[in-house]
C-alpha cells in the first residue's frame, strides 16, 4: 500500500518535532552555559554589595548614634529655655514696664523739685553769706 501525502507528512513531523526539541535542548544548554559564567561573577558583585551595605549600616549606626548625642543636648538646651521662659512670664510686659518707668519719672521730678528748691535757698544763703563776709571784710558792716 502506498502511503498517502498525509501520512508522509505526519511521519516527518514527528522527525520535525524531535529536531525541534533536540534544537530547544541546545539552545537552553548554551544559555545554561551562559548563565553558569555570569553566575560567579554575578555572586561576587552581591557580596561585594553586601559588604558595601554593611559599611553603610554601620555609618548609619555612627550617625544614629551621633544623633543621639545631639538629642541630649537639646534636652539640655530645651530644659534652659523653659528656665528662661519662666523668667520671662515673672518679668513685666512692656506696658507695665513703661507704666513703671512713668511712676519713677513722676517720683524723680518730685526730688528734682524739691533739689532745685533746696538749691535756690542754698544758693540764696551762699549769696547772703558771702555778701555778710564781704561786707565785714570790707568793713561794711
Amino acid at each position: 500500500m502506498e502511503r498517502s501525502p498525509t501520512d508522509i507528512r505526519i511521519d516527518e513531523l514527528g522527525d520535525r518535532v524531535g529536531r525541534f526539541e533536540a534544537d530547544v535542548s541546545k539552545r537552553f544548554d548554551k544559555v545554561d552555559r551562559r548563565f553558569d559564567r555570569f553566575e560567579d561573577k554575578v555572586d561576587e558583585r552581591f557580596k561585594k554589595i553586601d559588604e558595601q551595605f554593611k559599611k553603610v549600616d554601620e555609618e548609619f549606626k555612627k550617625v544614629d548614634e551621633q544623633f543621639k548625642k545631639v538629642d541630649a543636648r537639646f534636652d539640655k538646651v530645651d530644659a534652659r529655655f523653659e528656665k528662661v521662659d519662666a523668667r520671662f512670664e515673672t518679668v513685666l510686659t512692656k506696658e507695665e514696664f513703661k507704666k513703671s518707668q512713668e511712676a519713677q519719672k513722676v517720683w524723680m521730678d518730685k526730688i528734682d523739685a524739691r533739689f532745685s528748691r533746696w538749691d535756690k535757698i542754698v544758693s540764696g544763703g551762699i549769696v547772703v553769706t558771702i555778701g555778710a563776709v564781704v561786707a565785714k571784710v570790707l568793713g561794711v558792716a
